[in-house]
C-alpha cells in the first residue's frame, strides 16, 4: 500500500482545467479562501495520483461517489483509494483492496477532549483518554480519532456510519509531532505501509 503525504501550503494552484467544475465550486464556496485553496489542492493530488497510476491525464481522471459517499472511480480499475486532510498536509491512500485513511493536526489545548472521545469514540479508547494525565491527551486522543475514522472510512462512510462488517486492520502512520495519521484496509494482515511524499508542480 502507498502513502503519499502532499504539503498543501507549499503546493501552487491547481492548474487551471485540472479539476472538475463540481470540484472547482466546492472550492470557491469554501467561506476561508486558504481552506478552498487547501482543497483544491489536495483533489489535484489525488488526480495526480490515480493519473499516473491508471496511465492518463489527471483531468481525464473520472470520479464518482459510492453508496455512502466515499469517492471511488467511475470505472472500476483494480485501485482503491481515499484522502483525508487537515490543516497544511493531505494524504492519500492508493492500495488493491478497500482502504481508508484520516490525518488530524494535534491541537494541544481548547478542547474538552475526554468529552468528546466519550461522545464519538468506542469506549475502551474514550477510558483511556480520560484516565490520561492533560498534556498527554491530545496525543491520544487525535490518535484514536484517526484509527476510528480510518476504519469507517475503510467501509465506505466516516463518523455517524456503521462500522465495517467486514474485518479490517488499522496502522498508525509516522507523520511527526504535529499531525496524527492512520489507514485502515480491508482484511486481517497488517498492510505494508510505503510512504512517500508528492511535491506539485
Amino acid at each position: 500500500m502507498e502513502i503519499w503525504r502532499v504539503e498543501l501550503d507549499r503546493s501552487p494552484a491547481p492548474p487551471r482545467g485540472l479539476l472538475s467544475a463540481a470540484e472547482q465550486e466546492r472550492a470557491e464556496r469554501l467561506r476561508d479562501r486558504a481552506a478552498g485553496q487547501r482543497w483544491a489542492v489536495s483533489r489535484w493530488a489525488l488526480r495526480e495520483l490515480l493519473g499516473r497510476r491508471l496511465d492518463r491525464a489527471p483531468a481525464a481522471v473520472e470520479l464518482a461517489l459510492g453508496e455512502r459517499g466515499k469517492p471511488r472511480l467511475a470505472e472500476p480499475a483494480g485501485l482503491e483509494f481515499n484522502l483525508s486532510h487537515s490543516g497544511g498536509l493531505a494524504v492519500v491512500a492508493l492500495a488493491t483492496l478497500p482502504v481508508g485513511v484520516d490525518v488530524e493536526a494535534v491541537v494541544p489545548r481548547g478542547r474538552d477532549l475526554a468529552a468528546l472521545a466519550a461522545r464519538a469514540l468506542p469506549p475502551a479508547e474514550a477510558a483511556a483518554i480520560a484516565a490520561a494525565e492533560a498534556d498527554e491527551r491530545p496525543a491520544l486522543f487525535f490518535a484514536a480519532w484517526t484509527r476510528h475514522e480510518a476504519r469507517l472510512k475503510c467501509g465506505g462512510g466516516g463518523f455517524g456510519a456503521p462500522p465495517p462488517s467486514e474485518p479490517v486492520t488499522v496502522a498508525e502512520l509516522e507523520l511527526g509531532a504535529d499531525y496524527a495519521g492512520a489507514v485502515a484496509i480491508a482484511g486481517e494482515r497488517p498492510p505494508l505501509v510505503q510512504l512517500y511524499r508528492l511535491d506539485l508542480r
